[in-house]
């Protein structure tokens, strides 16, 4: 049994800058009855956006992301909103 909660803000700057703040957490057992004795696994993380061109919906993206086992910085290109 798996259950998870995620909540995510987006921001739009002046321009073609944006950012996003994320947080989440997990839930994993063996079945129903033990998901209340379950270890809660959060993570979140910042991110910034750059609109690459002014006619499509294309993203460059770096984020900064945390969890139980570390931290992680992702870069990418590809729509992100």
């Amino acid at each position: 049994m798996l259950t998870t909660l995620q909540a995510e803000a987006r921001a739009h700057g002046q321009g073609r800058m944006g950012a996003t703040a994320f947080f989440g957490f997990g839930q994993v057992a063996p079945s129903v009855a033990k998901l209340p004795k379950s270890e809660a696994l959060p993570a979140g993380g910042l991110g910034l956006r750059y609109k690459l061109t002014r006619e499509f919906p294309m993203h460059m993206r770096l984020d900064y992301a945390w969890g139980k086992n570390g931290n992680l910085i992702y870069f990418s290109v590809a729509e992100a909103f």
